[in-house]
């Protein structure tokens, strides 16, 4: 074996109008009273969060997920309005960030949950924590 090595680059393409067919599938099968959540973490796997949350948008998805808040600040500031859930583990550091973005946070243990609720009074909003069992 050899210390160079090949390296290929791999491309992925999007057809947004499959995409929006998929969407516009989904919808139809779920019905109006079932909530759809399209997840964009990882920049949308690698196909443009931006674009893909653009059209989850136009589609009639009604909540967004990321893994990380970074990734849920970001879409807000590309002019993202759906409510965004972020999947994965948030530092209370941030939940300050996520009250001022109106980013939903999913907790999953009491003390998380008290310290959330706590940070919402104080500022006098409500409703933006999910919690997971």
């Amino acid at each position: 074996m050899t210390n160079e090595q090949e390296y290929f680059r791999v491309r992925a393409y999007i057809d947004e109008e499959a995409l929006r067919r998929n969407i516009r599938t989904v919808r139809q099968k779920i019905g109006p009273d079932v909530l759809m959540l399209g997840t964009v973490k990882a920049n949308a796997y690698g196909h443009g969060a931006e674009r893909v949350a653009r059209i989850l948008e136009a589609e009639g998805a009604d909540y967004l997920s990321t893994a990380i808040i970074e990734e849920a600040v970001d879409l807000r500031k590309m002019g993202i309005r759906l409510p965004i859930l972020v999947l994965g583990y948030t530092d209370p550091d941030q939940y300050e960030l996520a009250l001022e973005h109106r980013i939903h946070l999913r907790r999953v243990d009491a003390q998380s949950v008290h310290q959330l609720a706590e940070l919402v009074a104080g500022v006098g909003l409500g409703g933006i924590t999910q919690l997971a069992g």
